[in-house]
Parts: C-alpha cells; structure tokens; sequence
C-alpha cells in the first residue's frame, strides 16, 4: 500500500510539473517583452556591470590638475585608462548636459594611486556635478540634471509591424560605431554620420535610416553635439546624443526618427473619411503598403517634386504599372479670409451653422499647389533606402505638419490644421 501512494505521488508531482512548464512558456510567449529585447537587455546590464567593474580596478597612479577645464581632465582620464589596460576597451567618458551655468568647470587636484570610480567621485564633488555609469560610457552631468529622462518613446496609436520595429532595435544595438569625435556638430550632421557607418557596417542591407524631425525652422536652429566615444553601440551612441541634446528618438518599422521630447509621434497620418474602406481604398492602402522605395534623398525640395517622383518611382515597382497618384489639396486665401467672415457672423445667425459652402475655384485639383496663396512646403530627408511608400508618406507628412486621406484613386494631402470636412470631394474622381 505504502508502495502505491508513492508511485501516486511521483505521478502527480509529474503532472503538476508539467503543468507549471507548460504555463511558463504560454507566459513567456504572451509577455509584453520579446526575446530578441530580453537578450539586448541582458547584454545591457553586462555591458553596465563591466563598466563598474573597470573603474573599480583601474587604479591612476598619480594625478595632478592645476585649474584644467573639465573636458583635459577627463580627456587624461580616458587617455590613461587605455594606457594602463591596454587590451581592454576604453572608458568612454562623456559629459551630458552641465548646470543653468554657462561656465566650463575646472579642476585643480593632486593624488597618487587612487581608483579611477575614487577619483570621479573626488572630481565631481569638486565641481557640483554627478556622474553615472550606463552601458558603454560613464555620463558626467549638473547635479540639478536627471540621469534617467526617457530616451526612446512610443509612436501614438495602433503600432503595426512589431517585427520590423523588433528587428531594427536589434541592429541599433549590433550595430557598432567604432569612433564618433564631434565637436559643436549639428545633430542632422551627426545623425547624417551615423546613417553612414551603418551603411558602411551593415553586412545584411543598406544600413539604418535615422531621421530628424525638427519642427524649429532652418539649420542654425538645431542643437549641436560635442561627443568623442569609442567602440559603442549605436543604440547607446542614439540615447547618448538625446542625453545631450534633450531629444528622443521612437523606432518606427522601417526607420529610427530623433525628435524633441514634446513630440509624439503618430505611427501613421492617414486620416479616415467616410467611405474609407471602400473596395478601392482598400486597394489604394495596400499598395501604399506593398510598394517599397529603393532609395532617396530630399534636400530642400518642392512639395510638388518630391511628389511626382515618389508617382513615377510607384509606378516602376507597381504590377500593373499604375503606381500610386497624389494630390495638394490647397485652400484659397481669399476663401480662408471669406470663412473668417462667415464665422464671425454666424455668432448671430443660429441657422447658418455648420461647413461654409466652396465653389470649384477653393481647391486646385493638381499636384501643383496654389502659388499665389500659402508658400509650398519644402521637403529635407537624409539618405533613406528601402522605405515602404506609405512609411515615407508619413515621414513627409511629420516633417511638413500636414496629413493625407484616400478618396477615390488618388492620396490627397492637406495641411494638418484644415479639417478635412471641409475638403471638397463632390468634383474628386
């Protein structure tokens, strides 16, 4: 009898053991995290563990600083490094963001054989700053500065083609730029030179396509980069530059897109109208969808332009040769200052409420926009390659603050402040 209860035993401990399996796989396979960012993560943490670990067991043996700016003491610092283990990495020391103050501090300090994780500490208390260690670098920082804003941000809405976006992360992170030495560079220059060592070290495709959206007008505008590391991640080369420069970036499928953080980005700028899952626009959609771009560039050019290329480009990858039309949709300026009018009336006249009526004259129904009205968006893309047309489209879109529809065979593209309602489709095909 004794004999039965245990073989009972052993079949229930079995059984409940594969139950527990069973519910940990179904687990791991419904989280939220993927297994590809599980090992990035993992990677991480060990890439942060051994940058603790050097600047414990580097030991400097003798410093002396006489008033020297913070930049040579920590350029010593990384030179010294490299001399003492030689086959190792270098610390790549990078200074984030200083204090409201717009003065450099300065260093003066003498003492022999300390630990370099000692030494950084006596450093920044010296100058009111704070370091932390991150995977790959050590961040020198104004203590009044957090170490930790968030880097990457979700695009808004439904996210689609989690796979590409998974698939990107892990090049950002495969990806290993071996030096960056900029100094007060733009960020389109920086993100323009980053795009290009990873063309250069992409075996798999054409590299990473990084796009900055800067809705502050023209290049002085731009915030600028001093940043000299070695042998990092781009991932971390990414985070780094937004740690400098109070940006963020968001990882859309097909491209990485560095902006401001009082962005969020829409993950498309489609805009539905009534009928918009019709037969055709379903069609239209799919092919925005299934159309890739092999390459381009857009520097500085015309609403229009940029338009009819990405036409005939659709047309030369399209099966049955039609490829995809476009349109500007461009409200007349004197039917804006009319509508003005009208509203303002309409304060005392209950019963003409509702969309002002337009004769065929308020809309140009080409892709050339009204000339003699509002000025033409220009377009500026650095080199992207292999981009479906509907990514693109909603690239153009962010970076010109405008928004498309699909009515009938065409794309028609209207700026973002006009409301679609007061489009007028009787005359559209």
């Amino acid at each position: 009898m004794n004999k039965c209860s245990q073989i009972i035993g052993w079949i229930i401990c079995a059984l409940l053991l594969g139950m527990n399996t069973m519910y940990c796989v179904g687990h791991a396979a419904e989280g939220e995290t993927p297994a590809g960012e599980n090992r990035i993560e993992t990677r991480n943490k060990k890439a942060q563990k051994e940058m603790r670990r050097k600047l414990q067991n580097t030991v400097i043996p003798k410093v002396s600083f006489d008033n020297e700016k913070i930049t040579d003491v920590l350029q010593f610092l990384r030179n010294k490094s490299r001399e003492l283990d030689a086959g190792s990495e270098d610390i790549n020391f990078m200074i984030l963001k200083l204090s409201e103050e717009s003065f450099e501090p300065r260093i003066t300090l003498h003492v022999q054989n300390i630990p370099l994780d000692r030494l950084l500490k006596k450093i920044c208390k010296q100058a009111e700053l704070r370091y932390t260690i991150y995977p790959y670098a050590v961040g020198i920082r104004g203590k009044d500065v957090s170490p930790f804003n968030p880097i990457e941000k979700e695009p808004k809405g439904k996210v689609a083609d989690q796979e590409a976006r998974q698939e990107l992360r892990r090049k950002l992170h495969e990806t290993v730029i071996t030096r960056v030495n900029t100094k007060s560079a733009f960020i389109s220059d920086v993100l323009h030179f980053l795009r290009s060592k990873s063309e250069m070290l992409d075996t798999e495709g054409d590299g990473i396509n990084l796009l900055l959206l800067n809705p502050e007008k023209g290049r002085a505008s731009q915030p600028q980069i001093s940043l000299q590391v070695t042998n990092m991640p781009l991932e971390h080369v990414l985070k780094n530059i937004c740690r400098i420069t109070d940006f963020q970036y968001t990882v859309h499928a097909f491209a990485v897109i560095v902006h401001p953080q009082d962005i969020s980005l829409p993950y498309h700028k489609e805009k539905k109208i009534e009928d918009s899952d019709g037969a055709a626009t379903q069609a239209l959609r799919k092919k925005l969808k299934d159309i890739v771009i092999p390459g381009f560039h857009f520097d500085h050019a015309r609403l229009t332009d940029v338009l009819e290329l990405l036409q005939d480009k659709s047309r030369e990858r399209d099966k049955t040769g039609e490829g995809v039309k476009f349109e500007i949709v461009a409200q007349d300026e004197q039917k804006q200052e009319e509508e003005t009018d009208q509203e303002e009336n309409q304060h005392s006249s209950p019963d003409k409420q509702g969309f002002p009526e337009f004769d065929d004259t308020a809309f140009e129904n080409s892709l050339t926009a009204n000339k003699d009205t509002k000025e033409e968006p220009r377009v500026t893309i650095d080199k992207m390659t292999e981009v479906p047309l509907r990514a693109l489209l909603d690239f153009i879109c962010m970076k010109i603050d405008y928004k498309y529809f699909i009515h009938g065979e065409k794309v028609l593209l209207i700026d973002e402040e006009m409301p679609i309602q007061e489009v007028d489709l009787s005359e559209a095909p």
